[in-house]
Formats: structure tokens, sequence, C-alpha cells
């Protein structure tokens, strides 16, 4: 079964975390997997940036009735 994998340039995601992301999916739990940015302790990120990304991750949360910890992530730009 093919999978595909998306990074961004910047390599916003570590590629020791792609088998964690890929496991769901190879098991069958998962149609699709999305990984996550930490945003605590990061010094990238600017105080603004981080609330603004979570406001808009609970308004994505409330209005479809999910779960999604990072909305940014999910979205393409």
């Amino acid at each position: 079964m093919p999978f595909a994998l998306v990074q961004d340039a910047d390599l916003e995601y570590d590629h020791r975390d792609y088998s964690k992301l890929l496991e769901p999916l190879v098991e069958g739990r998962a149609d699709v997997v999305y990984g996550v940015r930490g945003f605590a302790g990061q010094t990238a990120f600017s105080f603004g940036f981080v609330i603004g990304n979570r406001a808009v991750t609970l308004a994505t949360n409330v209005l479809f009735d999910c779960y999604i910890s990072d909305m940014e992530t999910v979205s393409s730009r």
C-alpha cells in the first residue's frame, strides 16, 4: 500500500518521527495521520503566532466538532 509523506523545505518535522506517523497507517488503524508542531520551548515562533494558532485551532475544533491539536498542520498554505 503506497503512502505519501509531506515535509516542508525547512524540515519542520523530525525525520526520526516518520515511523511513528506511518505505524497507524500500516496497521490499518487510520486513513490519514498528521504531524504536530511543538511550540513549547521553541524560540522560532513569536508569542502572537502561537496564541493565534491556538485560537484558530480551537475555533476549528468547535466549528467542526473534532480534535485537531495544530490546525495549521492540516491546512494547505
